[in-house]
């Protein structure tokens, strides 16, 4: 190591006084660069592109909590606890879903059988379906569902639903 180190020297007490100078000035300026680029610049690269997808991902949760009202309203289950349609009360229950959803609609029994017929006039597709789902979640089972637009561009149209009683 000694002589090494008197190597060094000896090579460095040849040079120049001019050289000596930019030597001992070039030489920390070049060892601060490389330990910028070797550790340095990496770790702030790193750290910076962390910042950048925390941000991104901080405007998501953001732009998630603004949604939430919408998803809350977007409920795909059916509540346990509601009590299933007592047999003497459907009609009027279902006519009372239609109600509940600004719907008007025409119910009758068919005959000989536990099903009814529901026809909906100057409904909206959409809430055609929600009141679908609703008959499916009072327990009633929807055979069949017919709906025809009123006119060409138009979401609203007649609807007709067959609903029986869901086969346990």
């Amino acid at each position: 190591m000694n002589s090494a180190l008197e190597k060094l020297q000896g090579w460095f007490g040849s040079r120049t006084a001019q050289e000596q100078r930019i030597l001992a000035w070039g030489t920390p300026v070049i060892l601060l660069l490389v330990i910028y680029l070797l550790v340095l610049q990496p770790v702030t690269s790193a750290w910076s592109g962390r910042q950048q997808l925390l941000e991104a991902r901080l405007d998501d949760l953001e732009w998630l909590r603004a949604q939430s009202s919408l998803v809350d309203r977007l409920n795909t289950s059916c509540d346990p606890r509601r009590e299933p349609l007592q047999l003497d009360r459907i009609e009027s229950e279902i006519t009372a879903l239609a109600q509940r959803l600004s719907l008007m609609a025409s119910v009758r029994r068919v005959t000989g059988e536990d099903s009814w017929l529901v026809e909906l006039d100057s409904a909206q597709g959409n809430r055609v379906l929600v009141y679908a789902r609703s008959l499916v979640c009072a327990g009633l089972q929807v055979s069949s569902l017919d709906f025809t637009l009123a006119e060409t561009g138009s979401d609203v149209g007649r609807a007709e639903l067959r609903a029986g009683l869901a086969l346990p």
